[in-house]
């Protein structure tokens, strides 16, 4: 549902005994005073799969709906767009904000918050669900510097998936189901330019080696890059780099990116295997999603198995990304109760699981 100018809309989806009640509402529209308020903001469109396991976290912790209203906001996969809805949210006073959809989306709170504080506006505390954690504000990551430079008083807990330090896993992975058909040198990498992730992706992937076979590395020409804005001309110019390419890679693997995903949702499998001249990729070798919610249309089409679960059919389980973000946030619900710090903390997965468990 996109954004509308109406001024409170409620709707109510049942999953089981769950019902997730959404608030989305433009700044100022009315809610209980003595309702917390978290703006849930996300760079991709809506997934109701997501939001239950979200609800359900917060749920168990007892908050529902007669103590708490979630007001969406979605961006469509217009990742310049994401600092506009944040400033919705600081308008309307939520009390906490939830940065889903990946690092564009953490990285454009940041920036907002980063800047209201040094102009002595209203800056709403915020917890992160991303693919990699910046490690510095320089380098690969600096245009991931507004996180990285974030206070932790407004940047108060999140999940890390470190999504990049599994791609050698997925290597492995693409080389075993091959029977070893694809090696170091003939594996490629998809990638979004408009993800802050990206460079650190491509740097650590650069450095990727097989033990097994020291005398070869990856070969730089196989990574793919979509540079459009997330617009179908960027997927039409990434299938044509591959179709056109005098060489193909043997197998590929996909960045974690939210909008890559958002594709891979239809029909991103399909594309990429289209045959059909003066379209589509041509590519017939193996690839590895890093998410389940991509649709494989060929044997050759696998899924991570290292990869965290975003969300599943069952919105209780609880090592599920947003079902343990909900829980992050249900803590900070908490402190801001008790009038106590707020702090969630920082879970990183492992490749196996969440560290530290939350």
């Amino acid at each position: 549902m996109k954004e509308s100018r109406r001024g409170f809309v409620k709707t109510s989806i049942a999953f089981g005994t769950l019902i997730v009640t959404k608030a989305i509402a433009q700044p100022g529209s009315p809610a209980a005073v003595s309702k917390k308020k978290i703006g849930f903001l996300v760079s991709t469109k809506d997934r109701n799969k997501h939001d239950s396991a979200f609800i359900q976290a917060l749920n168990a912790d007892n908050w529902t709906n007669s103590n708490m209203a979630v007001y969406y906001r979605h961006a469509d996969d217009d990742y310049a767009g994401v600092k506009n809805l944040v400033l919705q949210h600081i308008a309307n006073k939520v009390d906490l904000i939830v940065a889903a959809g990946g690092l564009p989306t953490a990285v454009a709170v940041a920036s907002v918050i980063n800047g209201n504080i040094n102009n002595n506006k209203p800056a709403s505390p915020f917890i992160y669900l991303i693919g990699r954690y910046p490690a510095s504000n320089t380098g690969v990551d600096a245009a991931a510097a507004d996180l990285f430079n974030c206070p932790t008083t407004k940047k108060v807990g999140g999940l890390d998936q470190a999504v990049p330090a599994q791609n050698g896993a997925n290597f492995q992975l693409l080389k075993s189901k091959s029977g070893g058909g694809v090696t170091i040198d003939k594996v490629g990498l998809i990638v979004n330019d408009n993800n802050p992730i990206t460079l650190p992706e491509i740097d650590a992937w650069i450095n990727l080696t097989d033990p097994a076979d020291p005398t070869k590395s990856i070969n730089s020409a196989f990574i793919y890059h979509l540079t459009a804005n997330n617009q179908a001309q960027g997927m039409v110019g990434l299938l044509t780099t591959i179709r056109t390419a005098s060489t193909q890679p043997n197998g590929i693997v996909v960045s974690s990116d939210a909008y890559l995903r958002e594709v891979g949702n239809v029909d991103f499998d399909a594309q990429l295997r289209d045959t059909t001249a003066n379209s589509g990729g041509h590519f017939l070798g193996w690839v590895c999603y890093p998410y389940e919610e991509y649709v494989l249309t060929s044997a050759n089409s696998i899924w991570s198995e290292t990869t965290p679960v975003l969300a599943t059919d069952d919105p209780t389980y609880i090592d599920a990304a947003y079902y343990k973000l909900g829980g992050k946030a249900a803590k900070i619900l908490d402190q801001l109760v008790a009038n106590q710090p707020l702090n969630a903390n920082v879970s990183t997965w492992n490749g196996s699981q969440w560290i530290p468990p939350t």
